[in-house]
């Protein structure tokens, strides 16, 4: 998908997704930070890295990153 789509922000972010359910966290930070290059206003973009640093034990960066998501939708602070 991402060969066909390489600036698909939505492509990018479910292939983060994915990476990130398989505990392959690296590589999920990796889709989901080329997705922000393309969509820097997807909130849950920014949730997920942050629960992605939250289970790599980096709080102060899960912070940042939730912060970020809350600041583009307050009703994401609720999830």
């Amino acid at each position: 998908a991402k060969a066909n789509q390489p600036q698909n922000a939505e492509v990018l972010f479910k292939m983060g997704y994915t990476m990130s359910q398989l505990e392959r966290y690296d590589e999920a930070l990796e889709y989901f930070e080329d997705s922000l290059e393309y969509d820097d206003q997807n909130p849950f973009t920014y949730l997920e890295i942050s629960k992605i640093y939250k289970k790599m034990g980096d709080d102060e960066k899960a912070k940042v990153y939730y912060k970020k998501g809350v600041e583009l939708d307050e009703d994401i602070a609720n999830i």
